[in-house]
């Protein structure tokens, strides 16, 4: 009889399910790796907060993620020196920013539009 109430009571508590409201690391390396693949020059990307706390960075290995988030976050203030690189910052929302950094190569411009889709089409925090 105690087994069989052990039996109800586990069939009948709640299961947990995940919010779709969310954002997990696939989706961010998903949406960070569409990027890298748009420029063959690319160097790092950063997801920041408002605040320049990175949620998401693909970045190489002379480079500070934390630099990199703040940088985006402030214009008026150099924070790191990205003077020989290509910078994009778009809005991915309200509260979140994203930075690219790219070589300086010509072969960038042809893809800018390409990478104005993805940020519009495939934001994961849209």
């Amino acid at each position: 009889m105690a087994s069989e109430e052990l039996l109800i009571t586990s069939v009948n508590e709640p299961i947990l399910q995940s919010d779709p409201n969310l954002v997990d690391e696939q989706m961010l390396d998903l949406f960070s790796s569409k990027i890298k693949a748009c420029f063959p020059t690319f160097v790092a990307s950063v997801v920041t907060d408002m605040d320049g706390f990175p949620l998401h960075a693909d970045v190489g290995n002379s480079m500070d993620e934390n630099l990199l988030a703040l940088s985006a976050v402030v214009s008026k203030r150099r924070i790191i020196d990205v003077s020989s690189y290509h910078r994009l910052v778009r809005p991915l929302n309200k509260n979140t920013r994203l930075l690219v950094l790219l070589e300086k190569s010509r072969e960038n411009y042809a893809n800018v539009g390409i990478f104005e889709e993805i940020v519009k089409n495939e934001n994961p925090l849209e």
